[in-house]
Formats: C-alpha cells, structure tokens, sequence
C-alpha cells in the first residue's frame, strides 16, 4: 500500500520564490531517494488560497522507511553540498 505524506506550508510576504528554491532542491533528494513528489499551489480554497502544498509518495511502508532513514543519516549530507 502506497504512503502519501502531504505538507501545507504558508508563504509569508515576499518569500514565495525562497520557498519555492527550498521545496526544489528537497524534491530533487526525495526523488534521489525514489519517492515521487509533487508541489502545488492553492488558488481558490478559502483561507489556504496561496499556500503550498508538497506530496511525497512511497511505494509502501519499509520504501517511505528506507527513504528517510537514509536521508536523516548524517553521512548523508555530502548530498545536499
């Protein structure tokens, strides 16, 4: 069974590229690692119009696991240079 995890972030003013460079490069390492990510912006949805959202999908539990066990290794970080 898939896992989605999904992040709703709010923009605060005159940072929206920043976000935007921040959720690209964290996509970029989450699909390294095999996930599927997707970001998207709400536009007409009340009080969430202009946040972001981000989903990340695993193929199951012991891939989403794999994933961020590797990710929160700390000889990891050579990857984010």
């Amino acid at each position: 069974m898939a896992v989605l995890i999904v992040n709703t972030h709010k923009v605060n003013p005159g940072r929206r590229q920043d976000l935007l460079d921040n959720l690209a490069e964290s996509k970029k390492l989450l699909e390294r690692f095999g996930a599927k990510v997707r970001i998207w912006s709400s536009d007409l949805a009340g009080e969430n119009t202009g946040r972001v959202s981000v989903a990340s999908e695993y193929d199951d539990y012991p891939a989403f696991a794999k994933i961020w066990d590797a990710i929160n290794d700390p000889l990891v970080g050579w990857l984010t240079d």
